[in-house]
């Protein structure tokens, strides 16, 4: 099996020129279906790379294992992040995707994973949105490079803590990383609010190209 079918994942190219390919990644009992239908309301034109985590928790499926909630299994975590990366560079060549920016955008066990990779210096990503991350470990040094990252966390979330949320968003800046770090008055669920939020940003990255054809 190759490193591009390494996850069971759906690809869909850009449909306007110059717009990204996310790759997406879903929280824990979720599918790799799950953020598709609010991406064109986030990044309108893009392509994606939708995952399926394929570890799974009783009936429900996840990117690593973790102990409890809250608690990571780190050797699934670092396995997987390797994983990620293999997949990743893999895909780029597979779907030709050397000349389109490659952006993450996950939710909660996804965006985990997402912040993994960006503080193992994962360099696919040309950006990150992460709704509702946790700090995935403690790097000894980290090396995220100057991507744009934007995390989406709620003030009342009691599993990804505001203090939590934001040694992720000082050890993603200590790397390098150009961190946007809001928050919103609500818990670990996600609002229409992050949709638009997060449609803001990507606006302002000026990845999308209007196609003169």
């Amino acid at each position: 099996m190759s490193a591009a079918q390494a996850y069971h994942h759906v690809y869909r190219q850009p449909t306007v020129k110059g717009a990204p390919v996310w790759v997406l990644l879903h929280g824990t009992g979720g599918s790799e279906h799950d953020l598709v239908p609010v991406l064109q309301r986030v990044s309108p034109g893009s392509g994606h790379l939708a995952l399926r985590g394929s570890v799974m928790e009783g009936d429900m499926r996840r990117f690593f294992k973790r102990v409890r909630e809250g608690v990571f299994d780190l050797q699934s975590l670092k396995e997987e992040t390797e994983r990620l990366h293999s997949f990743l560079e893999k895909a780029v060549a597979t779907y030709h995707l050397q000349q389109t920016p490659l952006a993450g955008l996950g939710y909660s066990n996804g965006a985990n994973l997402l912040a993994s990779y960006l503080l193992a210096g994962g360099g696919h990503l040309s950006g990150a949105v992460l709704w509702r991350p946790m700090t995935p470990f403690q790097p000894p040094q980290t090396v995220v490079g100057q991507t744009p990252v934007l995390m989406l966390s709620g003030l009342h979330d009691g599993i990804a803590t505001r203090a939590d949320a934001e040694r992720l968003a000082r050890l993603l800046a200590a790397g390098g990383a150009a961190v946007d770090h809001q928050f919103l008055p609500i818990g670990h669920q996600l609002v229409p609010d992050d949709f638009t939020r997060s449609a803001r940003w990507v606006k302002a990255q000026g990845w999308q190209i209007p196609s003169k054809a």
